[in-house]
């Protein structure tokens, strides 16, 4: 299991309220707040390439990510549904990457 973890820009608010749910990662980006690896405003496809060059997991709202990961070269991941969060009004998901293609 990685112990890195990616937090989608749209979700931070989702972070700072499910504390447990990132316990298992001793490190945790989020997605703006580091303007030399995730820039705010990053394209889903460069989140999924830093996951995948990073070995990280991804919580992220979007449904369709994975065809962000498809684009850049990851063959096979992992999407867990892990709630709705109510003040967000968003579903949040779990991405983790199994197997890349290169």
């Amino acid at each position: 299991m990685t112990r890195k973890v990616v937090i989608d820009e749209d979700i931070h608010g989702w972070s700072e309220e499910n504390h447990d749910m990132l316990k298992p990662y001793h490190t945790i980006i989020k997605v703006g707040d580091n303007p030399e690896s995730l820039k705010r405003g990053s394209p889903d496809e460069v989140v999924a390439d830093y996951c995948n060059t990073n070995g990280c997991d991804l919580f992220t709202s979007d449904v369709g990510f994975y065809t962000d990961c498809i684009k850049v070269g990851i063959k096979t991941i992992q999407i867990t549904n892990c709630g709705f969060w109510e003040k967000g009004q968003k579903q949040i998901f779990l991405v983790k990457i199994i197997e890349s293609l290169a």
